[in-house]
């Protein structure tokens, strides 16, 4: 059930947050942590029903970027459940999934999934979500930026789009620096009534 789900990630999160980083690093980090099942959207462009786990590495990895912070991957599992967007990633295999939530700079996150994913020496696989973070101007700029949203809408690359949730999100950054009428002009394009 999502509350089993929501209830083991918070916990992992909170035993991170609880745990010396160090520690954590040296014994958790190479380990599978299980998250939830695949979500149906991604089931829907062919993805298997299987486990999608973490690394241990994973909170660390995602902490490196400025605008995020535990009580953000709090929200992932259930925002990954209806995507506002999923585009192709960039291993086979692999999907960028854009969800309802921003970073502290009003960054709209993504988060990447890779299916048979090798994790040891022994060519062990799992489904992994490998990462969650802002999208914005460049590594060393925490500015929001929606480019990469606009790029992958003209370059075909969207493999689902929830209307409804693009629409409004767009529409509610359209008075912002983020959105550039290039890019509302893209999902226009994109959507068909």
């Amino acid at each position: 059930t999502l509350e089993a789900v929501l209830y083991n990630w918070n916990q992992n999160i909170s035993d991170y947050a609880a745990s010396d980083e160090e520690k954590w690093k040296i014994k958790r980090n190479g380990e599978l942590l299980p998250v939830m099942k695949t979500p149906l959207a991604l089931q829907l462009l062919g993805a298997p029903f299987e486990d999608l786990h973490i690394f241990g590495s994973f909170y660390a990895h995602c902490l490196k970027h400025n605008g995020m912070n535990l009580d953000l991957l709090r929200e992932l599992p259930k925002k990954m459940l209806d995507p506002v967007m999923i585009v192709r990633g960039g291993a086979p295999n692999s999907y960028v999934l854009a969800i309802e939530l921003d970073d502290k700079n009003s960054a709209p996150i993504v988060t990447s999934v890779e299916f048979g994913k090798h994790y040891d020496e022994k060519q062990s696989r799992a489904s992994i979500i490998n990462t969650a973070f802002g999208k914005t101007r460049h590594w060393d700029d925490d500015r929001p930026s929606l480019r990469w949203f606009q790029n992958n809408l003209e370059a075909g690359n969207v493999l689902y789009l929830n209307k409804k949730k693009s629409t409004q999100w767009f529409e509610s950054h359209e008075n912002s620096s983020l959105a550039s009428a290039e890019a509302l002009s893209a999902l226009s394009e994109f959507i068909i009534d």
